[in-house]
Protein backbone atom coordinates (compact mmCIF):
# COMPACT_ATOMS: atom_id res chain seq x y z
CA UNK A 1 0.00 0.00 0.00
CA UNK A 2 1.34 3.39 -0.92
CA UNK A 3 2.16 6.28 1.82
CA UNK A 4 0.34 9.56 1.26
CA UNK A 5 2.44 12.47 1.71
CA UNK A 6 1.13 15.20 4.42
CA UNK A 7 1.44 17.82 1.57
CA UNK A 8 -0.63 15.40 -0.81
CA UNK A 9 -3.37 14.24 2.02
CA UNK A 10 -3.88 18.72 2.85
CA UNK A 11 -4.68 18.95 -0.86
CA UNK A 12 -7.05 15.98 -0.62
CA UNK A 13 -8.64 17.20 2.27
CA UNK A 14 -9.13 20.98 1.63
CA UNK A 15 -10.28 19.37 -1.79
CA UNK A 16 -13.60 17.64 0.02
CA UNK A 17 -13.86 20.89 1.97
CA UNK A 18 -14.02 23.22 -0.69
CA UNK A 19 -15.14 21.87 -4.08
CA UNK A 20 -18.53 20.64 -2.59
CA UNK A 21 -19.15 24.54 -2.42
CA UNK A 22 -18.65 24.59 -6.15
CA UNK A 23 -19.77 21.36 -7.79
CA UNK A 24 -22.74 19.62 -7.38
CA UNK A 25 -22.93 15.84 -7.67
CA UNK A 26 -26.47 15.80 -8.89
CA UNK A 27 -25.79 18.05 -11.74
CA UNK A 28 -25.63 17.27 -14.90
CA UNK A 29 -22.78 19.54 -16.04
CA UNK A 30 -19.55 18.94 -15.48
CA UNK A 31 -17.14 19.82 -12.41
CA UNK A 32 -15.28 22.46 -14.95
CA UNK A 33 -18.43 23.89 -16.33
CA UNK A 34 -19.95 24.55 -12.83
CA UNK A 35 -16.81 25.97 -11.40
CA UNK A 36 -16.72 28.68 -14.61
CA UNK A 37 -20.76 28.61 -13.62
CA UNK A 38 -20.07 29.94 -10.12
CA UNK A 39 -17.55 32.49 -11.39
CA UNK A 40 -20.20 33.88 -13.81
CA UNK A 41 -22.80 34.01 -11.27
CA UNK A 42 -20.06 35.80 -8.62
CA UNK A 43 -20.00 38.34 -11.17
CA UNK A 44 -23.81 39.01 -11.04
CA UNK A 45 -24.50 42.48 -9.43
CA UNK A 46 -27.36 44.00 -7.89
CA UNK A 47 -27.40 48.07 -6.91
CA UNK A 48 -29.83 50.66 -6.76
CA UNK A 49 -29.02 54.39 -7.05
CA UNK A 50 -31.39 56.89 -5.18
CA UNK A 51 -31.25 60.90 -5.26
CA UNK A 52 -32.92 63.75 -7.03
CA UNK A 53 -33.24 63.17 -10.93
CA UNK A 54 -33.92 65.62 -13.60
CA UNK A 55 -37.44 65.13 -14.82
CA UNK A 56 -36.90 66.83 -18.57
CA UNK A 57 -39.43 69.39 -17.79
CA UNK A 58 -38.14 73.65 -17.15
CA UNK A 59 -39.83 76.30 -15.22
CA UNK A 60 -38.29 80.31 -14.40
CA UNK A 61 -37.16 80.57 -11.38
CA UNK A 62 -39.18 83.28 -8.74
CA UNK A 63 -36.11 85.07 -8.06
CA UNK A 64 -33.83 86.78 -10.98
CA UNK A 65 -30.36 86.41 -10.83
CA UNK A 66 -27.60 89.45 -10.59
CA UNK A 67 -28.10 90.55 -14.11
CA UNK A 68 -31.78 90.96 -13.73
CA UNK A 69 -32.66 87.64 -15.74
CA UNK A 70 -35.45 85.00 -14.60
CA UNK A 71 -33.54 81.60 -14.82
CA UNK A 72 -34.76 78.27 -16.47
CA UNK A 73 -33.89 75.86 -14.16
CA UNK A 74 -34.89 71.87 -14.63
CA UNK A 75 -37.58 70.22 -12.48
CA UNK A 76 -36.43 67.41 -9.97
CA UNK A 77 -37.91 64.63 -8.31
CA UNK A 78 -37.11 61.99 -6.04
CA UNK A 79 -36.57 58.38 -8.00
CA UNK A 80 -34.86 55.00 -7.17
CA UNK A 81 -33.32 53.35 -9.92
CA UNK A 82 -32.18 49.83 -9.99
CA UNK A 83 -29.52 48.11 -11.66
CA UNK A 84 -27.92 44.22 -12.41
CA UNK A 85 -24.63 43.87 -14.26
CA UNK A 86 -23.01 41.77 -15.67
CA UNK A 87 -25.67 38.87 -17.08
CA UNK A 88 -23.79 36.72 -19.87
CA UNK A 89 -25.26 33.97 -22.15
CA UNK A 90 -24.17 31.22 -19.75
CA UNK A 91 -26.80 31.90 -17.26
CA UNK A 92 -29.98 34.03 -16.52
CA UNK A 93 -31.98 35.80 -13.48
CA UNK A 94 -35.06 35.59 -12.28
CA UNK A 95 -36.15 39.17 -10.46
CA UNK A 96 -38.51 38.97 -7.29
CA UNK A 97 -40.11 42.02 -5.44
CA UNK A 98 -40.58 40.28 -2.12
CA UNK A 99 -43.13 42.84 -1.27
CA UNK A 100 -45.37 42.46 -4.13
CA UNK A 101 -44.53 38.88 -5.40
CA UNK A 102 -43.80 39.76 -8.66
CA UNK A 103 -41.17 37.75 -10.36
CA UNK A 104 -39.48 38.54 -13.79
CA UNK A 105 -37.12 36.40 -15.72
CA UNK A 106 -34.04 37.82 -18.06
CA UNK A 107 -31.69 36.27 -20.25
CA UNK A 108 -28.81 38.13 -22.10
CA UNK A 109 -30.65 38.95 -24.97
CA UNK A 110 -33.00 41.07 -22.97
CA UNK A 111 -30.24 43.16 -21.00
CA UNK A 112 -28.56 46.13 -22.78
CA UNK A 113 -24.85 44.47 -22.74
CA UNK A 114 -25.36 42.49 -20.14
CA UNK A 115 -27.04 45.11 -17.80
CA UNK A 116 -31.12 45.46 -17.06
CA UNK A 117 -31.99 48.81 -15.64
CA UNK A 118 -35.55 49.90 -14.42
CA UNK A 119 -36.72 52.61 -12.17
CA UNK A 120 -39.31 51.93 -8.54
CA UNK A 121 -42.23 52.29 -9.10
CA UNK A 122 -43.34 53.66 -5.55
CA UNK A 123 -40.76 55.11 -3.38
CA UNK A 124 -42.99 55.43 -0.53
CA UNK A 125 -42.39 52.04 0.72
CA UNK A 126 -39.23 49.78 1.48
CA UNK A 127 -38.67 47.12 -0.84
CA UNK A 128 -36.54 43.37 -0.68
CA UNK A 129 -35.55 42.36 -3.86
CA UNK A 130 -34.12 38.70 -4.57
CA UNK A 131 -31.99 37.51 -7.12
CA UNK A 132 -31.66 33.85 -8.21
CA UNK A 133 -29.05 32.79 -11.18
CA UNK A 134 -29.77 29.98 -13.07
CA UNK A 135 -27.03 28.36 -15.65
CA UNK A 136 -28.17 28.35 -18.82
CA UNK A 137 -26.36 25.61 -20.53
CA UNK A 138 -28.10 23.05 -22.13
CA UNK A 139 -26.84 20.10 -19.99
CA UNK A 140 -27.59 21.82 -16.57
CA UNK A 141 -30.19 24.65 -17.32
CA UNK A 142 -32.12 25.69 -14.81
CA UNK A 143 -30.12 24.97 -11.63
CA UNK A 144 -29.80 27.48 -9.39
CA UNK A 145 -26.04 28.66 -8.82
CA UNK A 146 -26.51 31.59 -6.33
CA UNK A 147 -28.44 34.46 -5.05
CA UNK A 148 -28.49 37.93 -4.19
CA UNK A 149 -30.89 39.88 -1.57
CA UNK A 150 -31.07 43.51 -1.01
CA UNK A 151 -33.56 45.73 0.58
CA UNK A 152 -34.25 48.95 -1.16
CA UNK A 153 -34.72 52.26 0.51
CA UNK A 154 -38.00 54.56 0.10
CA UNK A 155 -38.28 58.20 0.07
CA UNK A 156 -38.16 59.82 3.43
CA UNK A 157 -40.31 62.92 3.67
CA UNK A 158 -39.37 63.93 7.07
CA UNK A 159 -36.26 65.08 5.23
CA UNK A 160 -38.14 68.05 3.58
CA UNK A 161 -38.86 69.44 7.23
CA UNK A 162 -37.12 72.58 8.84
CA UNK A 163 -36.27 70.70 11.64
CA UNK A 164 -34.80 68.31 9.28
CA UNK A 165 -32.25 71.28 7.57
CA UNK A 166 -28.49 70.87 8.42
CA UNK A 167 -29.00 67.58 10.92
CA UNK A 168 -27.40 64.67 10.61
CA UNK A 169 -29.97 62.21 11.90
CA UNK A 170 -31.31 58.85 10.46
CA UNK A 171 -34.86 60.02 10.29
CA UNK A 172 -33.71 62.97 8.26
CA UNK A 173 -32.12 61.17 5.86
CA UNK A 174 -33.55 61.71 2.32
CA UNK A 175 -33.39 57.77 1.64
CA UNK A 176 -33.99 55.64 4.33
CA UNK A 177 -34.51 51.57 4.24
CA UNK A 178 -35.91 51.27 7.59
CA UNK A 179 -39.02 52.21 8.81
CA UNK A 180 -38.75 56.12 10.43
CA UNK A 181 -40.77 56.37 13.69
CA UNK A 182 -41.28 60.22 14.97
CA UNK A 183 -43.23 62.94 15.44
CA UNK A 184 -42.79 66.29 14.53
CA UNK A 185 -42.66 67.95 18.38
CA UNK A 186 -39.84 65.09 18.83
CA UNK A 187 -37.74 66.10 15.52
CA UNK A 188 -38.28 70.14 16.85
CA UNK A 189 -37.53 69.16 20.55
CA UNK A 190 -34.39 67.52 18.93
CA UNK A 191 -33.63 70.27 16.60
CA UNK A 192 -33.77 72.66 19.34
CA UNK A 193 -31.22 70.63 21.68
CA UNK A 194 -29.11 70.56 18.83
CA UNK A 195 -29.04 74.44 18.21
CA UNK A 196 -28.18 74.98 21.67
CA UNK A 197 -25.19 72.46 22.05
CA UNK A 198 -23.57 74.39 18.94
CA UNK A 199 -24.42 77.85 20.16
CA UNK A 200 -22.39 76.37 23.63
CA UNK A 201 -18.91 76.43 23.14
CA UNK A 202 -17.23 72.69 24.55
CA UNK A 203 -13.89 73.10 27.23
CA UNK A 204 -11.65 72.51 24.54
CA UNK A 205 -12.72 75.60 22.68
CA UNK A 206 -12.89 77.37 25.63
CA UNK A 207 -9.52 76.69 26.20
CA UNK A 208 -8.39 77.80 22.84
CA UNK A 209 -10.38 80.17 23.03
CA UNK A 210 -8.01 81.36 26.28
CA UNK A 211 -5.27 80.55 24.46
CA UNK A 212 -5.83 83.09 22.01
CA UNK A 213 -6.86 85.85 24.46
CA UNK A 214 -3.50 85.03 25.99
CA UNK A 215 -1.58 85.00 22.63
CA UNK A 216 -3.40 88.12 21.82
CA UNK A 217 -3.02 90.00 25.08
CA UNK A 218 0.82 89.19 24.98
CA UNK A 219 1.55 90.30 21.67
CA UNK A 220 0.01 93.57 22.46
CA UNK A 221 1.85 93.96 25.84
CA UNK A 222 5.10 93.29 23.73
CA UNK A 223 4.36 95.65 20.83
CA UNK A 224 3.21 98.34 23.98
CA UNK A 225 6.62 98.03 25.56
CA UNK A 226 8.58 98.47 22.66
CA UNK A 227 6.74 101.08 21.82
CA UNK A 228 7.13 102.80 25.46
CA UNK A 229 10.75 101.80 25.01
CA UNK A 230 11.37 103.43 21.89
CA UNK A 231 9.59 106.38 23.18
CA UNK A 232 12.32 106.89 26.50
CA UNK A 233 14.83 106.13 24.21
CA UNK A 234 14.16 109.73 21.88
CA UNK A 235 13.19 111.24 24.54
CA UNK A 236 16.68 110.70 26.36
CA UNK A 237 18.20 111.30 22.89
CA UNK A 238 16.36 114.85 23.27
CA UNK A 239 17.82 116.04 26.69
CA UNK A 240 21.62 114.83 25.31
CA UNK A 241 20.50 117.63 22.47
Amino acid sequence: MKKIKKGTALIILLTMFLVPNLVNAASKCSSEEQIQLQKDALGVQLSYEAGMFGTGEYEESEMPDENGNLVEYEIEEPKVVISIYNIIDSIYVTVTNKATGVEDTYYYEDTDNGTITWEKEDISFIDEYEVKIYSNLPDCKGEEINKITKKIPKYNPYSTYYYCQGVDEPYCQQFVDQEVVITEQEMKDNFTKLEKEEETPTIEEQKNDWKYVIYIGGGILIIAGVAIAVMLIRKQRNKVI
